[in-house]
């Protein structure tokens, strides 16, 4: 074999590692941008899924307290309706986290209201006010806190 074929075999094999390395290099870049890429999108999608679940949450939150607070009003009923009462309860209880410390104190409030108007406890006109007046507040405070608290 001559010199100029082993110089020309040298120079194809230093092309084809060359482009064998390039081809690895381009390859694990590639491959890094499109899982950061893909990261940052799966980061973003659950970012709107969150904050459109705490809004969606909010509202009904906001909706429940309200005919809540307006169906144990003693200003309002002479007589309060347990059918009216009870679901409200109960789904404002299911709405909460009992874990949060803002959370568990709305849910102590409602289920003193619920005793109260459901008969289970004495309680006057201006104690259910003030108890309302401490839910309208609690629930302010759970309500308008970052979703991750």
């Amino acid at each position: 074999m001559s010199d100029e074929i082993a110089v020309a075999y040298i120079a194809l094999g230093g092309g084809l590692a060359g482009v064998f390395v390039a081809s690895i290099v381009q390859w694990l870049v590639t491959r890094t941008t499109v899982r950061a890429e893909s990261e940052r999108l799966r980061q973003q999608l659950l970012a709107e899924f969150h904050r459109e679940q705490f809004t969606d949450w909010q509202a009904k939150f906001r909706e429940t307290i309200a005919d809540l607070l307006a169906a144990t009003d003693p200003e309002l009923n002479a007589r309060f309706e347990k059918a009216k009462v009870v679901p409200l309860v109960l789904r404002a209880q299911l709405m909460l986290n009992p874990k949060r410390p803002a959370h568990a104190r709305v849910n102590s409030l409602v289920n003193q209201l619920a005793l109260a108007v459901n008969g289970w406890e004495q309680r006057g006109a201006s104690e259910l006010l003030r108890l309302h007046s401490e839910l309208l507040e609690a629930a302010r405070d759970a309500m308008y806190v970052p979703a991750k608290q």
